[in-house]
């Protein structure tokens, strides 16, 4: 009997290790943007916890990520060094466009199948985002973009954020095509569009 049990357990723990997510701990702007270019290619759902602090995205197009595989994707903000803890609070973590570009956009890749992932935002504040187009086709935002497919049926879930001071010609704050998307708990102020 306790042979079975063993095996039993050692199957349920082997089970657990494949169906696991990628989880990344990130501290500074580069290597928030080298995991979500990891994590939109690496096979598995994605958890990406950002530690205290500014980050201020590389480029003018702001941090990026292109769902191009039906794999769920976590990020979440207000992490202790190492990831240990979480305080909870959105203003501990800021993604910051430095009020001269976009801070942080979803895309649909060119090529994408049906995609039914779920995006899950959370602790974090989206702040000072620029952006200005030009042209009848407006579909980039300052602060949170959001800008899929038709083939995307999957939700979009936005939990204690802050989106404050963004500023665009367009939605300033927060867009979002396609999908189901639900905002709890967050906080819009002082945003231009």
């Amino acid at each position: 009997m306790n042979l079975f049990k063993t095996i039993f357990l050692v199957g349920l723990l082997g089970f657990g290790m494949v169906a696991r997510a990628g989880t990344f701990c990130v501290s500074n702007s580069t290597m928030l943007e080298t995991v979500l270019d990891i994590a939109e290619s690496n096979g598995q759902d994605d958890v990406i916890k950002v530690v205290t602090g500014n980050y201020i995205p590389l480029n003018d197009y702001g941090f990026r990520f292109y769902l191009g595989e039906n794999y769920d994707i976590e990020i979440s903000g207000s992490w202790s060094v190492g990831c240990a803890d979480q305080s909870l609070n959105p203003l501990d973590t800021i993604l910051d466009g430095d009020d001269s570009k976009r801070v942080i956009g979803f895309y649909s890749t060119q090529s994408s199948p049906f995609i039914n992932a779920k995006i899950s935002l959370s602790v974090m504040s989206v702040n000072n985002g620029l952006h200005h187009e030009q042209g009848t086709t407006i579909i980039n935002t300052a602060g949170l973009g959001f800008n899929f497919t038709p083939s995307h049926a999957g939700s979009i879930y936005i939990d204690r954020m802050i989106f404050m001071a963004n500023r665009s010609n367009n939605s300033s704050s927060l867009r979002a095509d396609g999908g189901k998307l639900t905002v709890t708990n967050s906080v819009f102020f002082a945003n231009e569009s």
